[in-house]
C-alpha cells in the first residue's frame, strides 16, 4: 500500500509497509499526468501491458 501527501507544487509517495524508507517526490503536474495515463487501465494485467 502507498501513502500520498501533497503540497501545491509536489506530491510525495511512500510505501506504508516500509515507513522508515525514503519518500519519492514528483512535481504535481508530472504526477497528475501519470494518473491520467494509468486511469485507463483497470487491472494489474492491463497495467503490465502498458509497461511493456
Amino acid at each position: 500500500m502507498i501513502s500520498l501527501a501533497s503540497t501545491a507544487t509536489r506530491v510525495a509517495v511512500r510505501d506504508t509497509k516500509a515507513p522508515a524508507r525514503a519518500t519519492i517526490t514528483f512535481p504535481t503536474g508530472a504526477f497528475s499526468a501519470f494518473l491520467t495515463g494509468v486511469k485507463n487501465y483497470s487491472t494489474v494485467t492491463d497495467f503490465a501491458r502498458f509497461r511493456g
